[in-house]
């Protein structure tokens, strides 16, 4: 088993086929589904659906939770192993049942995360969170599969994202919690900037996040994308990455663009990319409701 870095440490993404990438990120993309289905089924719904959302911590996708529960679900994305921890207690939070996904078709991997949910917490009815989720094999009935290499450059981008979004926080005005949504399959961090009673659909704000990949970009890549959509033409010039209008408006940095660099160039890339595409996002929205 691949060492886990120190934490707080900065780690190089090495550059792997990106095919190989596609397939480790879609299945662990459907491997998160499985922790998942505690949070629809035993945790209280949020109107913004923040029940469902992981935090990133001890280098696990863990259950932002319910508060009123003593018990949270975790992923471990490069052992694909959902974990139930009990919360409650002396020593922070410890494993109470663990069901290892590999080797196991999805439905497999419910069924027994569903017998480890019932017999630590009770019956209770089971339900998926319903999304729609990249293909893959697992999908169809193929069993998981682990690609170490592949899960562990996933799990060090999901660090270095949590890393760079935390060093950002102190700059932004209101921002959300970071957290890791089990439909997007994103880390991210919204950051309001007009005042909480203002109009959903018409107020500004700056999303700053970090995708392993989607159908449009096949690589990991950070975003910032600022609502509502300035104009294409008041784009300013970023020190790396770059703005796209094609279907969104945003700057995004994939990371192709630092994968060739040493570990601190890296995360000097990084960190100059979104501070300018935030610090432009927010400037150009501001100066839009002046």
């Amino acid at each position: 088993m691949t060492p886990t870095p120190s934490d707080g440490a900065w780690r190089p993404l090495p550059a792997l086929e990106l095919e190989r990438l596609r397939t480790a990120r879609a299945a662990l993309h459907h491997a998160l589904q499985v922790p998942a289905a505690l949070h629809v089924g035993r945790f209280a719904a949020q109107a913004d659906q923040s029940h469902t959302s992981f935090a990133w911590r001890d280098d696990r996708f863990v259950s932002s939770g319910d508060p009123a529960l003593p018990w949270v679900a975790a992923l471990d994305p490069v052992a694909l192993a959902v974990e139930l921890r009990a919360t409650g207690g002396e020593g922070g939070a410890r494993a109470v049942a663990r069901v290892d996904l590999e080797g196991r078709s999805l439905d497999e991997a419910h069924a027994a995360w569903q017998s480890a949910l019932d017999a630590h917490l009770g019956a209770a009815p089971y339900r998926r969170l319903e999304v729609e989720l990249p293909e893959h094999p697992v999908a169809s009935g193929a069993r998981f599969a682990r690609d170490e290499l592949a899960l562990t450059a996933l799990r060090d981008a999901f660090a270095d994202a949590a890393l760079a979004l935390d060093g950002l926080r102190p700059r932004m005005r209101r921002p959300s919690p970071r957290r890791v949504w089990p439909h997007h399959f994103d880390i991210a961090v919204l950051d309001a900037l007009d005042p909480e009673d203002a109009d959903p659909e018409a107020a500004r704000s700056v999303g700053v996040g970090m995708t392993p990949g989607d159908g449009g970009v096949p690589e990991p890549y950070y975003y910032v994308t600022p609502w509502p959509y300035p104009a294409a033409t008041a784009l300013p010039p970023l020190p790396a990455g770059r703005w796209t209008t094609e279907g969104w408006v945003g700057a995004l940095l994939p990371a192709s663009a630092f994968t060739d660099l040493a570990g601190d160039a890296q995360e000097a890339r990084v960190r100059a990319f979104l501070e300018a595409a935030y610090g432009a996002s927010r400037a150009l929205l501001e100066a839009a409701g002046a």
